[in-house]
């Protein structure tokens, strides 16, 4: 692109106001110069060079901005602003050696630049525990992008231990004597020369004879001395200048008073200024030792402040974002720019609070390569021209756009033709400028071009200036442009319809007053009358201009108002109906989140609740087994009697229990939803439990029949036909019920529940029942062995033995339980690693026939296969 055109689009797209923005907000001067200068090119400035520098540039933001949130901002506030170029290449161009001030910029740099690259090498990590940080620091960096836009920053440590330390803290105008010892020790001279001189002085001043001569004035002079050109001088009358002698160093105006060095401090005053010459001289040398050490150091000292500038750019366009209200665009090379809720940035940063109307911009997508934007004069359709070209140049600078985030700018050249050439001096008309720049444009248009053009084919006849527009926009499109333009003429508003490649948008005009919007798809009339009109045209003018109009122009103008009306009462009535349906989204999931929740808490009181009938329930097995022990050791008849009247009380209990907790309407338990191959195990007759969510779920019912997807169920009087995923078996009882069918001839699920019992009050009952039959002074029946449940004290442990020692230790148990009258005795070995014990230990009692009746692995109650159940005969 030509120099000159990129010149005049970056103008006619006010973009110098973005770039005036982002200087403002830069804290280097080398950073802020870069952002000034407009026209920079190849990448190194501002402006990127392709897409991948511009979506470098926008990564460096994120991570910047990501920094700042975790509380690690960048220290660019320092007291330098990094100017050191103008200062080095004069003192290299000319020699010179920097004074004190100039050298104190580059340690302000030094100290400034030092602290970047211990910001990047250690703050952004965010962990302040030196162990942890060297280990996290094997990993890879938190910000690569970051890291790597300052990786040339880097300052010799002793150059920067130089200058640091060259300047006295307390006064930092002179060098520090504590960094360079000679200062100090001419310093120390001086100051005693100086000391005895004024010593001398004031015993001179004391003497009568010698104070007497001094010329005061009028109510005389607290010292009696003054000092000129470092010298210490008293006020003498001409008439004594020869009986004091010395050097006078100066005249009052009148001539009335000398000025006069005493003799005696002559001398002394000479050593002191002797000595002032060798500091000055040293210091003179100092500076030049730092002048040159920075010399010798500036390329890297112009890297790293090139590495600061360029952070100091991220840091701004940081800012810039945040007052844009800005995000960072999707950055690609397809000639696409799609930006929903642009705002113009200009208009954004005027300080006059002007209310900024956000437009859907989209240019590129769905093979549409251009757009004609039309409507009236001052309805907003530069302003939209213009926005496009930002928000691309923007893009360029890697500085987030004022749109809505997901919005996407592809990397564009951009060429613009706005506004008015017309120039006297160079005989140009205002169709002749736009032609020029179209044939410039046509000349530097290609597949990433975004070409702006206002008002094409304006300035001439507009037939003729219609077909050469026309003829422009094809032969752009053809070289793989975007275009995007502004006309009032008809045939161009028209392409859209016989062109697939264009799409039209209109500015929207409402009761004669533009309101700023961009209408997709609208074609947008001039409403040239309807603009004059409130320009406050006068009345009869604008009804003799709508009487010259011609039929047809009326009769389009007419139609193109009322189906714009229509269309935006249709869109009114569209987006009535989405705010509608939303609104019925928002209550659906309202009532199904609060159907959740109640869900929950009826889970979770149920859970609760069974947890309590849980533990109450392993209460009162636990006081069945203590009274069935007792029956077992002391079956006397008090005894006797007393535990059966704990069983009874027991049994009370255990009822009331089940009676608060009527399983009758299980909610809790987990149901599974029939599906078709279950229907083959449903018959007629069979109960199923309703599992549809509902005041019914968990109700049982008969099955009256079945169809192929459904059954019928009769539920008390009423009879109900549900879908199979309605129903289904009824938890761990359908499998109890299937098994009892078999073995017990159980008709109904009630039956089931009846004849199931849980073994402890199973074996419970059967000692009941010898109890209640056992009379006083009878002897005890005989041990029963079947329904013995496993104590501590008919338990044997055998883990960890041999199986020879479990036979031994299997043999004393037997003999002691025949002893105390039982007949069953649980072995305890485990599964072990390998089951050995288990397998030796059951195969030795399939051989011990003498004592042994039947042996097998415990129930599920007393152990399970851990233990083996022995009854012996």
């Amino acid at each position: 692109m030509s120099r000159e055109l990129r010149a005049r689009t970056y103008e006619t797209l006010d973009y110098h106001h973005v770039r005036r923005a982002l200087a403002d907000r830069c804290s280097t001067a080398p950073a802020r110069r870069m952002a000034e200068d407009v026209m920079d090119e190849g990448g190194e400035g501002v402006a990127a060079a392709d897409a991948e520098g511009s979506r470098r540039r926008y990564g460096c933001v994120e991570e910047l901005g990501q920094a700042i949130t975790q509380g690690s901002p960048p220290p660019l506030t320092g007291k330098s602003n990094l100017d050191l170029a103008p200062t080095l290449e004069h003192v290299i161009s000319s020699g010179r050696v920097m004074e004190i001030e100039e050298l104190k910029l580059f340690a302000d740099a030094c100290i400034m630049l030092t602290d970047i690259r211990h910001w990047t090498d250690e703050s952004l990590w965010n962990e302040n525990d030196a162990e942890a940080l060297k280990e996290k620091k094997k990993g890879p960096h938190p910000f690569p992008l970051l890291e790597d836009l300052v990786e040339p920053l880097y300052i010799p440590e002793e150059l920067t231990e130089l200058l640091t330390t060259a300047f006295d803290k307390d006064d930092p105008g002179q060098l520090c004597g504590k960094r360079f010892p000679t200062l100090k020790t001419l310093r120390d001279k001086i100051s005693s020369l100086r000391r005895s001189v004024l010593q001398q002085l004031q015993s001179l001043l004391k003497t009568p004879s010698f104070s007497s001569m001094l010329s005061l004035p009028p109510g005389g002079a607290a010292a009696g001395y003054s000092e000129v050109d470092g010298r210490f001088v008293v006020p003498l009358s001409p008439t004594f200048k020869n009986r004091v002698g010395g050097i006078v160093h100066d005249v009052s105006r009148t001539g009335r008073t000398l000025y006069v060095e005493p003799p005696e401090l002559v001398g002394p005053t000479n050593d002191a200024r002797r000595a002032e010459a060798e500091l000055r001289a040293e210091e003179r040398r100092l500076l030049r030792v730092l002048t040159q050490a920075i010399v010798k150091g500036r390329e890297h000292l112009s890297r790293s402040v090139a590495a600061a500038a360029q952070l100091d750019l991220v840091l701004a366009r940081v800012r810039l974002g945040d007052v844009l209200a800005g995000s960072v665009p999707e950055v690609g090379e397809e000639g696409v720019l799609r930006a929903p809720g642009a705002r113009h940035p200009v208009l954004s940063l005027r300080t006059d609070a002007v209310q900024v109307v956000p437009n859907h911009l989209d240019v590129g997508t769905n093979g549409r390569a251009g757009l004609v934007l039309t409507g009236p004069n001052s309805g907003g359709k530069t302003v939209v021209l213009k926005l496009l070209g930002l928000l691309a140049l923007m893009a360029r600078d890697g500085v987030p756009v004022p749109a809505e985030p997901g919005a996407r700018v592809d990397f564009f050249d951009v060429l613009a033709d706005i506004g008015d050439m017309q120039s006297v001096d160079g005989d140009l008309s205002t169709f002749s400028g736009h032609m020029l720049v179209c044939r410039e444009v046509l000349r530097r248009s290609g597949r990433r071009s975004l070409v702006l053009m206002d008002e094409m084919g304006s300035g001439t006849d507009p037939k003729q200036g219609v077909a050469i527009a026309q003829a422009l926009l094809e032969e752009l499109l053809e070289a793989g442009a975007r275009v995007a333009v502004t006309t009032h003429f008809l045939e161009l508003k028209q392409l859209a319809a016989s062109d697939h490649r264009f799409a039209v948008a209109g500015m929207q005009f409402v009761d004669g007053r533009p309101t700023y919007r961009l209408q997709p798809g609208a074609v947008g009339e001039s409403f040239a009358l309807a603009v004059a009109k409130r320009l406050e045209l006068p009345p009869r003018v604008l009804e003799r201009s709508r009487e010259l109009l011609d039929d047809e122009t009326r009769q389009i103008g007419d139609l193109l108002q009322d189906l714009e009306g229509q269309k935006e009462a249709a869109e009114r009535q569209t987006r009535l109906l989405a705010a509608q349906e939303e609104e019925l989204v928002q209550m659906r999931a309202g009532l199904e989140e609060a159907r959740r929740e109640l869900e929950a808490k009826r889970a979770a009181v149920r859970r609760e609740e069974a947890k309590k009938f849980s533990l109450k329930m392993e209460e009162r097995e636990d006081a069945l087994r203590d009274i069935l022990e007792k029956l077992k050791e002391d079956p006397r008849q008090r005894l006797v009697a007393r535990s059966w009247d704990d069983l009874r009380l027991i049994k009370e209990e255990v009822l009331e229990s089940v009676r608060e907790k009527d399983p009758s309407q299980p909610r809790d338990m987990v149901l599974t939803p029939l599906t078709k191959p279950d229907l083959a195990k449903v018959k007629v007759g069979d109960t199923l439990v309703i599992c549809r969510d509902g005041s019914m779920r968990g109700q049982e019912g008969k099955v009256l029949s079945k169809g192929s997807k459904d059954v019928e169920l009769s539920l008390g009087a009423m009879s109900m036909r549900l879908k199979l995923r309605e129903v289904a078996f009824p938890t761990q009882v359908y499998a109890d019920y299937a098994a009892a069918r078999q073995t017990t001839g159980a008709r109904s699920l009630r039956d089931i529940k009846k004849k199931k019992k849980s073994a402890v009050s199973r074996r419970v009952a059967e000692e009941a029942d010898a109890v209640e039959t056992r009379q006083p002074g009878r002897a005890a029946p005989a041990p029963q062995t079947g329904g013995e449940m496993r104590t501590e004290s008919n338990t044997v442990d055998l883990r960890g033995k041999s199986v020879q020692e479990a036979a031994s230790a299997c043999l004393d148990a037997f003999s002691m339980a025949k002893m105390n009258g039982r007949r069953v005795v649980y072995l305890l070995t485990g599964h072990g690693p390998t089951g050995a014990l288990k397998e030796g230990v059951r195969r030795w009692l399939g051989n011990e026939r003498q004592k042994v009746k039947r042996y097998s692995g415990a129930d599920q109650e007393d152990g399970g296969d851990a233990f083996t159940k022995v009854e012996l005969r």
